[in-house]
């Protein structure tokens, strides 16, 4: 298996062996969903940097030449020489900062569904500084948030019920966001409608104590329209290379559908549900852990649900459809 990542000394002594060589930090993360560069290799002025580079995986924070102009060329996976790269990138990075480089977008964007933003997915090396290998807040986990999605719209998220992120859109990176390290619910909306959730995910901070991170939506949220993709998901990447999935709680990654009315919300004791897809359902609730805490059966176009064993607070409803496996998930309150 072909190395990895090439180390501070190939450079000094192979590529700048006449310059001073003066260092920064670099992760460089893989999120270009498009199927045609699933594995790709890395050339750094003409000499390989990194080897099979596979998609939703990620390099440790390493050293790198700063000072000096760089040309970085994506080629396929299976290329023997820079002469074969898909795209060609010039850096230069400053000394002693600390980057994150993040490949996104789609090689043909006129094959591919557009954004529903109208911005540009055209494949491309997204560069930021600014990063930080660990916590600035003692006993705080810290990431920044990168919508890589191509197809996905603006979007919030929010985590355990309450905002995370405001209006990001396809290439936007937050700054950096500081949480008590613990195990939250994050769930994916329109940016104009916190009440219609996309998806909903487990995010697995709980050992993550003084250690950062970089929180990637990755993949198509219609793969079908768009070659046949990965499907839409959350990852984190961490220091030290290491990329966490996010547990989906949702059955399929579809929006909510229309018809489907949940009142009164807040609700005290009971919530009815009208409009229910045809052949059956099952209606879960879930707590802001994910945990089901209530489970039904659901046989009937509109369906009262009693609420009276829940304490106030937070919590979504799950419907999943028994003939389609299709799912929606909506926020309620109970007072």
């Amino acid at each position: 298996m072909k190395n990895k990542l090439l180390t501070i000394a190939f450079f000094a002594t192979t590529l700048f062996a006449n310059a001073q060589f003066q260092p920064a930090r670099l992760q460089v993360i893989h999120n270009a969903a498009d199927p045609s560069a699933a594995v790709v290799d890395i050339y750094v002025n003409g000499t390989i940097f990194l080897n099979d580079f596979a998609f939703r995986t990620a390099t440790a924070f390493q050293d790198v030449p700063a000072g000096i102009p760089l040309s970085v060329a994506v080629a396929p996976g299976t290329s023997t020489s820079v002469a074969e790269a898909l795209a060609t990138f010039p850096v230069t990075l400053t000394a002693n900062e600390k980057y994150v480089a993040i490949a996104k977008g789609v090689l043909a964007p006129a094959s591919f569904a557009p954004n529903p933003n109208s911005v540009n997915t055209a494949f491309d090396l997204f560069l930021s500084n600014g990063m930080r290998e660990v916590s600035t807040v003692t006993g705080e986990t810290q990431f920044r948030v990168f919508h890589g999605a191509t197809d996905a719209p603006t979007v919030d998220v929010l985590a355990n019920g309450g905002p995370l992120v405001d209006n990001a859109t396809f290439n936007d990176l937050t700054n950096y966001i500081s949480v008590p390290p613990a195990n939250y619910n994050l769930d994916i909306t329109p940016g104009s409608d916190n009440n219609t959730v996309v998806a909903s995910f487990i995010a697995p901070l709980s050992g993550l104590a003084n250690q950062t991170a970089v929180v990637f939506a990755s993949g198509f949220l219609n793969p079908s329209a768009n070659q046949d993709g990965e499907a839409f998901g959350l990852f984190a990447a961490l220091v030290n290379g290491t990329v966490v999935p996010f547990s989906n709680t949702t059955s399929a990654l579809t929006n909510n559908s229309k018809s489907l009315e949940l009142f009164p919300n807040p609700a005290n004791e009971i919530i009815s549900l009208n409009n229910l897809s045809e052949g059956g359902n099952i209606v879960q609730v879930l707590d802001l852990t994910g945990k089901v805490v209530i489970s039904k059966e659901v046989n009937n176009k509109n369906e009262n649900l009693s609420l009276q064993s829940l304490s106030k607070g937070a919590y979504f409803v799950r419907v999943q459809n028994r003939v389609s496996s299709l799912a929606t998930i909506n926020k309620i309150i109970k007072n």
